[in-house]
C-alpha cells in the first residue's frame, strides 16, 4: 500500500502523536521519579505523597496511566509497518531491522543501568524481536493475534488489581528482601546515597520488572499490532479517507474513555490507589487507539495547527526526548544533583513536569532549527546504517518510523 506522507516526506501525524506522548507520558512516570515507588513494586509498603489530591488523581489515572504508552506501542508498530515495507522492498527484511532492534536493546540496558529502572526500552525491543515475524501476516490474523492479547492483559490487570486490594497494609520489608527493598531504604538510596548504591538498587528492580515480560508483553504486543494494522489502513496518513474504519476506532476510544472515567472517578472516591492497575493494563488500551485515531485526525484537518508546530519538533526526536527527561528528572531528584528525591508533595512533582516539558519543547526546537535528527537519533541510525549527517536537507519515510518510546511505569 503506498503512503502519503506528508511535511518533506514524513507522515506528519506520527511526530505530532510522539511529540505529545514524550509529555504526556513524563506525567505519568513523575511519581516513579521522585517518590518511593520502586520499594512498593517489590512488595512494600506504599508511602503517600504529601498534598494528595485524590480528584486530580483520579482524572490523571482516567486520562494518562498507562495511555502514552499504549500511544506510543501504535507508533511503534507504525513505524514496524513503514520499516517492513521499505527493507522488504530492498531485500534486507529482516537483517537491518535486526541490527536496529538490537542497538535500541542496548540503549535501553544503558539507560536502566546508569539512569532509571522504569525503562521500557528494553522490552519494547524483546516484543519487537517477537512482532517483526507478523508484519507480513494478513489483516484478519494482525486484528485475530491483538485483540486476544489485549483480552489477556486486560485479564491480568483486573486480576492484579483484585489481588493488590486483597493484599494491601502489608509488610514493609518488600518481598522477604528485609530491609534493602524498604520505602526508607529508597529514600536514603536516592536522596543521599551514592551512585553505585542506586545502582544496586535499581538493578534487582529492572530485574524484577523483565520477570514480568509475559505479562506486559501482552498489551505492548498487542497495541503493536493494532498501530501496525492502522498504518497499513492509511489512518495515520489520511484518515479521511478510511472514513469507516476511523469512526469505529473513535468509538472505541469513546468506551476506553467512559471504562476509564468510571475507574478513575470510583479511585477519587474510594482512595484505593490499586485500582490504578486495571487502567494500566488492559484498560487502557482502548482509550489510547482513541488518541491515535483523533490525533491523526485533527492533524489531518489542521497541518499547521498549533498540535504540529508545538509538537512535531518534540516527536522527530523522540529517542532523544524520551532520554532527555530521565536526565533531567533523576538529576533534580538523585543525590548527584539535588537530591530532591522525596521531599515534594504532589504539587510540586507536578510542577517538576511542567519545567521539564518546557525544557524539552525549547531544546527540539532549537536543536531543530540547525539539525534534521536529535543527537541520539544520530547515534542509533549511524550504529545502524554507517555515519549519518546531521544536516541533511532531504527526508524519506523511511526516517518517519523511528519509534515512540514509553516507559513502563504507569
Amino acid at each position: 500500500m503506498a503512503i502519503a506522507p506528508t511535511l518533506k516526506g514524513r507522515i506528519q501525524s506520527l511526530d505530532v502523536l510522539r511529540g505529545i506522548a514524550i509529555l504526556g507520558i513524563l506525567l505519568a512516570n513523575i511519581f516513579a521519579f521522585g517518590w518511593m515507588d520502586a520499594s512498593e513494586m517489590m512488595g512494600g509498603k506504599k508511602e503517600p505523597i504529601p498534598g494528595m489530591n485524590y480528584w486530580v488523581e483520579g482524572l490523571r489515572t482516567a486520562f494518562v496511566t498507562g495511555k502514552f504508552r499504549g500511544l506510543f506501542c501504535l507508533l511503534f508498530g507504525a513505524g514496524l509497518f513503514l520499516q517492513y515495507g521499505k527493507l522488504k522492498a530492498a531485500g534486507k527484511w529482516p537483517g537491518t531491522y535486526l541490527k536496529r532492534n538490537a542497538i535500541l536493546m542496548g540503549i535501553g540496558a544503558i539507560h536502566i543501568v546508569l539512569l532509571w529502572f522504569g525503562d521500557i526500552l528494553f522490552m519494547y525491543s524483546l516484543t519487537a524481536f517477537i512482532v517483526m515475524w507478523m508484519a507480513g501476516l494478513d489483516d484478519r490474523w494482525i486484528l485475530g493475534i491483538s485483540i486476544s492479547l489485549l483480552l489477556l492483559s486486560t485479564m491480568c490487570g483486573l486480576g492484579s488489581a483484585a489481588a493488590m486490594g486483597m493484599m494491601q497494609g502489608g509488610s514493609s520489608g518488600g518481598m522477604g528482601l528485609g530491609s534493602m527493598f524498604s520505602s526508607a531504604n529508597e529514600l536514603r538510596v536516592y536522596q543521599s546515597g551514592t551512585f553505585l548504591e542506586q545502582m544496586q538498587f535499581r538493578l534487582p528492580v529492572a530485574g524484577m520488572m523483565l520477570l514480568m515480560f509475559p505479562m506486559i508483553f501482552m498489551e505492548l504486543g498487542g497495541l503493536f499490532l493494532i498501530g501496525l494494522w492502522m498504518a497499513r489502513k492509511g489512518i495515520f496518513s489520511k484518515p479521511s479517507a478510511h472514513q469507516k474504519t476511523t469512526n469505529t476506532l473513535l468509538a472505541v476510544g469513546f468506551i476506553g474513555l467512559l471504562i476509564n472515567l468510571g475507574v478513575g472517578v470510583a479511585m477519587a472516591m474510594t482512595r484505593k490507589d490499586h485500582l490504578s492497575v486495571a487502567v494500566e493494563f488492559g484498560l487502557n488500551s482502548p482509550l489510547a487507539i482513541g488518541y491515535a485515531t483523533l490525533g491523526a485526525v485533527l492533524v489531518e484537518k489542521f497541518p499547521n495547527g498549533i498540535l504540529s508546530r508545538l509538537f512535531a519538533p518534540v516527536g522527530k526526536m523522540a529517542l532523544t526526548g524520551y532520554l532527555m527527561t530521565s536526565v533531567l528528572c533523576t538529576f533534580f531528584f538523585y543525590s548527584w544533583g539535588f537530591g530532591m528525591f522525596g521531599k515534594l508533595d504532589y504539587t510540586g512533582l507536578m510542577g517538576v513536569v511542567l519545567g521539564v516539558w518546557i525544557i524539552v519543547v525549547v531544546f527540539a526546537h532549537l536543536w531543530l532549527r540547525k539539525f534534521t535528527m536529535g543527537p541520539v537519533e544520530w547515534v542509533w541510525r549511524s550504529l545502524t546504517l554507517g555515519r549519518q549527517s546531521l544536516k541533511t536537507q532531504t527526508a524519506s519515510v523511511s526516517e518517519n518510523s523511528d519509534i515512540g518510546l514509553p516507559p513502563v511505569i504507569r
